[in-house]
């Protein structure tokens, strides 16, 4: 048994333990094993309703993981509320998390991004294909990028405004630490030459030194 073999076997023991009844082997007798996951918006909670779902048939290249250059090959199959459409981009979406995760197990990961894009569309209306139809699920999906954009851009500002914050309070404290400094060493330095026992020579070594520092 070869490493990619055994590899590919324990993963499929770990997705059967994670998706359960979702999870199944269509292939597993010799390689290129071939496994189907079928996936729901909400899988774990039996209140709420899905009106969108897929099944995911992957199909593993013999020297996968460890090849950085072999992906699982993904055909997405609508089982609910999505257009042919859909379906080329879900698999485009799966190929994208694949190569994000080159040369580790990677099947789970792209199950979830895909199962994140469902949670995301799960309305009503998606397999209607009239113009109508269309145009609402066009804008519906320009309001969504749009509200990413924004997310991602407050996101960014918010970062910037924190980086600002703790810059500020270092040079805060940097500068209320120096002044404790300097402080210090001017009432040293007041000290000093009211001390009549210090000989010249020690006097002007020690006011060499607090000068130094500050």
């Amino acid at each position: 048994m070869s490493d990619q073999q055994e590899e590919q076997e324990m993963e499929a023991e770990a997705l059967t333990a994670i998706f359960e009844d979702h999870f199944s082997i269509v292939q597993g007798d010799s390689m290129p094993f071939v496994w189907k996951i079928t996936l729901w918006p909400e899988s774990t909670n039996e209140d709420a309703e899905n009106f969108v779902g897929i099944a995911v048939q992957v199909t593993l290249p013999t020297s996968y993981p460890e090849d950085e250059t072999s992906f699982p090959e993904c055909e997405v199959e609508i089982l609910r509320g999505l257009t042919p459409d859909h379906s080329q981009e879900l698999k485009e979406l799966a190929l994208e998390e694949a190569q994000n995760n080159a040369g580790v197990p990677s099947v789970f990961a792209i199950c979830e991004r895909l199962r994140e894009w469902l949670v995301e569309h799960n309305q009503k209306g998606h397999d209607d294909v009239s113009m109508h139809a269309q145009m609402l699920r066009r804008t519906r999906e320009a309001e969504l990028k749009e509200q990413k954009k924004e997310v991602s851009k407050q996101s960014s500002v918010c970062a910037e405004w924190i980086l600002w914050r703790w810059k500020r309070n270092h040079q805060l404290q940097y500068c209320i630490l120096l002044c404790f400094c300097i402080s210090l060493c001017v009432y040293v330095c007041v000290k000093l030459f009211a001390c009549d026992g210090l000989e010249e020579e020690d006097r002007n070594t020690v006011l060499y030194y607090i000068l130094h520092i500050i």
